[in-house]
């Protein structure tokens, strides 16, 4: 698998066209394309995922997790 990365302009008709190399002709290939303007990453970026979140609450927990009964189970004969 590879990974490619670039940076393409629109053009007027609001398309970007791509060329992706690939290994073998006449093969069929899954390509997955994520779309997000230039810059886009950083202004979209939410707190509750940012280093500095991260940071403040890594290591902060204090108590037992709380954790619910996971019912009956059926009594099965040993192996």
């Amino acid at each position: 698998m590879k990974t490619l990365e670039f940076v393409e302009t629109a053009g007027s008709d609001r398309l970007v066209r791509l060329n992706i190399p690939v290994d073998d002709p006449d093969k069929r290939y899954h390509v997955i394309v994520h779309v997000e303007a230039e810059g886009a990453s950083e202004s979209n970026k939410t707190e509750y995922l940012s280093d500095e979140f991260v940071r403040a609450t890594a290591g902060k927990w204090i108590g037992e997790f709380p954790t619910d009964s996971a019912g009956d189970f059926e009594e099965r004969e040993p192996l």
